[in-house]
């Protein structure tokens, strides 16, 4: 299909599959979704091979496993051959809204994007860093670390930490009076970026400077309790970027271009769903007191009685009726522009998520969690429903094959196009658990699902095959670690 002229990757974070119309869900959430997966090529037993957002993420970019190249504590920093690099090799202008701390600028995941934008407040940095020092913390709390190791490893964190600040911090001073920039904060809270990049040490080089740098900078970063409730925004919105996908697709008329755009609003709206039940009595009046933009009060129309007292998980339901309809105008804006017939469309999830309290969830491997979808659309594609077995090591290399570009030889996923796929035998999921990748000192979390979905352990298969795929997998993993593989970027 050498006519695309614009690739559109978008993902959608925590998209449970069975609260899809595709995935059969008695309530019409998300009828576009729903038309371009009957009309593109709906991929109707694909799986992440991890979640949560940080383990899954390198498999789209790079088409590698979780835990490569030492796994996924570095991103895509030490991985060949970034789908967006690859792309830009190929004459495309790139353009990304980076979603997370994870998925970030720290990960690597500018790599080959042309410009891109941050698209989560600095609340979320810090609190995705005390993840790894509650972790330290509890190591050294049940005797498994010293305490001079603890030291060490927190001082290596911190500097990361405030080195990641500080990009973040450049890049929102730099955007100031830019594009579509005072829309942005209306989404999330705005810093004084200024101040915090001036109680950053310029060099940290024991733990009591991190220490003493930490506090500081908490001082300045942390919210006041009075505007940090429960519907607290960390995340621009859905809208936000489809406005701005809208607007700089304007300036760019006449090239190639690729966009990524990952939709974090269900996984927002969703960190919420034990309030669900006192929603579904004072949905509209809790709504109509929040401040800001305006976003939560759009899907006010989702809250009808009869709606409310249908679903279960109403703040999920609706998030997902939400961004379905930024998607719709997504699309609309491409057909008023008449850009639509020469688009790419790739929809996917990084992972699902489970509507009870899992506390270890990130190391488990239930269908909630790791079946979701991705959908390859084009106004003249012939409609197919893939019945075997694909996963997002997979994408980037469909998306090639659909660009006639030849794949990289690093890439580990296969084009769903590729008569190959039908013959795969398996795919893997895995992860290291809570914490730090560390692989060495860890056991690792791995499973094989075969042709047929099933799931396996190494505990549970009577399968000689299945069980030796899984050892060799685990001692590949273990063997290579450390052994960085320092292959030319293409």
């Amino acid at each position: 299909m050498s006519s695309i002229k614009r690739v559109l990757l978008i993902g959608i974070d925590s998209l449970i599959f069975n609260r899809t119309n595709m995935g059969g869900y008695q309530l019409d959430v998300c009828p576009t979704l729903k038309k371009l997966s009957d009309e593109g090529i709906n991929c109707a037993n694909n799986y992440s091979h991890s979640g949560p957002t940080q383990f899954s993420m390198p498999s789209v970019f790079t088409s590698t496993y979780p835990l490569d190249c030492n796994g996924y504590d570095r991103g895509i920093i030490d991985r060949p051959n970034s789908l967006a690099e690859v792309l830009s090799q190929e004459g495309f202008k790139t353009f990304g809204y980076l979603p997370d701390p994870w998925i970030s600028e720290s990960g690597g995941y500018n790599r080959g994007f042309d410009n891109t934008v941050d698209c989560y407040d600095l609340d979320l940095v810090w609190s995705n860093a005390s993840i790894y020092i509650d972790y330290f913390n509890e190591r050294l709390a049940n005797g498994y670390i010293s305490r001079k190791e603890w030291e060490l490893l927190f001082l290596d964190h911190v500097t990361k930490l405030l080195d990641q600040t500080k990009i973040y911090c450049k890049k929102a001073i730099h955007e100031s009076g830019h594009f579509n920039n005072d829309e942005k904060y209306k989404d999330i809270y705005k810093y004084n970026y200024t101040n915090i990049l001036e109680s950053i040490p310029d060099n940290i080089n024991n733990f009591k400077d991190a220490l003493n740098a930490l506090d500081s900078c908490s001082d300045l970063y942390s919210f006041p309790r009075k505007i940090k409730p429960i519907f607290h925004k960390n995340f621009t919105s859905a809208d936000w970027m489809v406005d701005g996908i809208l607007e700089r697709l304007d300036n760019e008329k006449c090239s190639k271009t690729m966009f990524f755009v990952f939709l974090s609003d269900l996984h927002e709206l969703n960190t919420c769903h034990k309030y669900g039940s006192y929603l579904k009595v004072y949905a509209n009046k809790l709504l109509s007191s929040i401040p800001g933009s305006g976003r939560y009060r759009r899907i006010f129309k989702y809250f009808s009685k009869d709606y409310r007292f249908s679903t279960k998980s109403i703040l999920y339901d609706a998030s997902l009726k939400y961004i379905d309809n930024s998607l719709d105008r997504l699309i609309q804006g491409l057909k008023n522009k008449k850009m639509l017939d020469e688009t790419l469309i790739v929809i996917f999830s990084d992972h699902g998520d489970s509507m009870e309290y899992d506390p270890d969830i990130v190391a488990s491997f239930k269908e909630d969690y790791l079946k979701v979808p991705m959908i390859f659309w084009t106004s003249d594609m012939e409609s197919r429903n893939i019945s075997t077995v694909t996963s997002l090591i997979d994408l980037a290399p469909t998306i090639l094959d659909l660009l006639n570009i030849e794949k990289p030889d690093t890439y580990k996923g296969i084009s769903v196009f590729d008569k190959r796929i039908i013959s795969r035998k398996y795919i893997l999921h895995e992860n290291a658990g809570k914490g730090p990748c560390d692989i060495h000192n860890k056991n690792l979390n791995i499973c094989l699902r075969d042709s047929s979905a099933k799931l396996w352990t190494i505990n549970d298969s009577t399968d000689g095959w299945k069980q030796d795929k899984i050892k060799d997998r685990m001692r590949s993993i273990k063997k290579n670690a450390n052994k960085i593989n320092n292959l030319n970027i293409r």
